[in-house]
């Protein structure tokens, strides 16, 4: 935690907003989060992507887990906390209120129109994050390869994201360890 970093209040507010703002699934929350964390100086790309990437090796969606890391390295377990109770407060209170009326309004165009525009809007936004965690981590070609590996199996070889986790540390391992250690 620098002396820069934000205080609990305005990590709520700053997250609440990211909850009440984020549709479109995980992916388009990580892009949400990543452009507050980053733009307001809390944490570099790289940081941001290094706690993005702790957090996809815990079970739950990415956005959320990376809510709690960023809210922990910033302050903390009560950053923790101030940060995950923030984020899902506004989907919590929107599910409840959306339970109650979706069958009376999914089967309008006006809706279906809209939902395929954001779902439109995430593949974009995915693309987006992609690119700048891609550009900020990728710094040589064995890192580049793992990328592209890793790709490769999850799209044409409908691999299990945990198996490429496991399977790419192994590959960081034998590529990256110092030579003449084991």
């Amino acid at each position: 935690m620098s002396s820069s970093s934000p205080r609990i209040p305005e990590l709520f507010w700053s997250f609440l907003r990211i909850g009440a703002m984020g549709f479109g699934g995980p992916y388009a929350l990580v892009s949400l989060t990543e452009k507050v964390v980053v733009a307001r100086g809390w944490m570099t790309m790289e940081e941001y992507a290094e706690s993005t990437g702790m957090a996809s090796l815990a079970p739950g969606p990415i956005s959320s887990n990376t809510s709690a890391v960023v809210g922990y390295r910033l302050r903390g377990l009560p950053g923790a906390i101030t940060t995950y109770t923030a984020f899902h407060l506004p989907a919590v209170v929107l599910v409840i209120v959306l339970a109650a009326y979706f069958q009376q309004v999914e089967s309008l165009h006006v809706v279906q129109g809209a939902l395929k525009g954001v779902f439109a809007a995430v593949v974009g936004l995915l693309v987006a994050v992609g690119w700048k965690m891609g550009r900020s981590l990728i710094k040589e070609w064995k890192s580049g390869l793992v990328a592209l590996l890793a790709f490769v199996a999850l799209v044409w070889f409908k691999v299990n994201p945990v198996l490429i986790v496991i399977g790419t540390g192994l590959m960081g391992y034998l590529l990256f360890r110092p030579q003449g250690r084991s």
